[in-house]
């Protein structure tokens, strides 16, 4: 069973496939209950891997405040999951895929 004491690492299996280990998919499933846990979090990812947006404008597409946003942001970029390109936000290859 896998719980979150075990040593992260990837198996190699016979023919070359890698497959995660159990510490790899209860990080997995950390990142998805970070995400889950906030409608506001939810929204923005979802409007950012459909288009670019500043963060004026994420503010009144998900209703969430310029507070709630810096955090969000924050969290985002910190996971990789969104970048900045100079003007606007935008989801990473990675946030599209979480998203």
């Amino acid at each position: 069973m896998c719980t979150r004491h075990n040593i992260a690492q990837l198996e190699i299996i016979s023919d070359g496939e890698e497959r995660m280990s159990c510490d790899m998919m209860d990080d997995a499933l950390t990142e998805i209950e970070f995400l889950a846990r906030s409608e506001n979090r939810v929204a923005v990812l979802q409007r950012l891997a459909e288009d670019r947006y500043t963060r004026g404008e994420l503010g009144e597409v998900t209703g969430a405040s310029q507070a709630t946003l810096g955090r969000v942001i924050e969290d985002f970029t910190d996971r990789s999951w969104i970048r900045y390109d100079g003007s606007k936000y935008v989801a990473t290859a990675t946030g599209r895929l979480v998203a």
